[in-house]
């Protein structure tokens, strides 16, 4: 987090003073962790589907109090129990798509929600930041966040992508264009700020990355994380 730009984009976001933060598919809290202690205003309910992890997560973050929610369902495009593949001794690599690997994994059936439902269910009108991190499903947690991004009610978004896109057959095009549907600009995170940038079939590497969405017509977010 410290040289990948995650660090950087949470005390970015700082500047625009973030009082709902969601952090889908959390594992071990790190991230979750570093948005409560650099934004004091923020509110960061965490999503991790394996019962273990999220409850160590929720040891781990009590000390923040009620800033700190933990829900122990996944996100999806759809509810319901959904097949789990699950690496005990790397858990940053479980998903619901198998990963780059040819190891035996652990399957379970896991509870799935969508983004949309949740934030019906808990009242929750909008979202200041949405940082997605679940290795190869990211374009299925967008998909149940919806309504929330054709409402815009979904300020920013930060997601992967990487070397399991060529076994989804998703690329970082298709993120653009989903986005971009709903009124969203991407970019490329880096250290220190956000390039957004014209895609070119270049920038499909399958090199690990995150990339940052913000609404087209945000002017205060885009200066707030465009790289100076």
């Amino acid at each position: 987090m410290d040289h990948n730009g995650e660090l950087w984009l949470i005390e970015a976001v700082r500047a625009l003073s973030p009082s709902t933060v969601l952090d889908v598919g959390a594992n071990e809290g790190d991230w979750s962790e570093s948005a409560l202690r650099l934004l004091p205003s923020a509110r960061v309910t965490s999503f991790e589907p394996i019962p273990d992890i999220a409850a160590r997560r929720g040891d781990r973050l009590r000390r923040f109090g009620d800033r700190s929610n933990v829900v122990a369902v996944g996100l999806a495009d759809a509810s319901g129990d959904r097949t789990f593949f699950i690496d005990r001794d790397r858990t940053t690599v479980s998903g619901l798509s198998r990963p780059y690997t040819d190891e035996d994994l652990e399957q379970v059936e896991l509870p799935f929600s969508t983004g949309d439902e949740y934030c019906m269910q808990h009242g929750l009108d909008s979202i200041d930041l949405l940082k997605i991190d679940t290795e190869g499903a990211d374009h299925l947690v967008l998909a149940g966040f919806r309504r929330g991004l054709e409402r815009g009610s979904i300020r920013g978004v930060q997601f992967e992508y990487g070397p399991w896109a060529l076994a989804n057959r998703y690329l970082l095009a298709d993120h653009i264009d989903m986005l971009g549907a709903f009124g969203y600009q991407v970019g490329k995170l880096y250290a220190e700020g956000v390039e957004f940038r014209e895609h070119s079939t270049r920038h499909e590497d399958f090199r690990l990355a995150n990339f940052v969405a913000v609404r087209r017509d945000d002017i205060e977010a885009i200066e707030a994380v465009g790289v100076r």
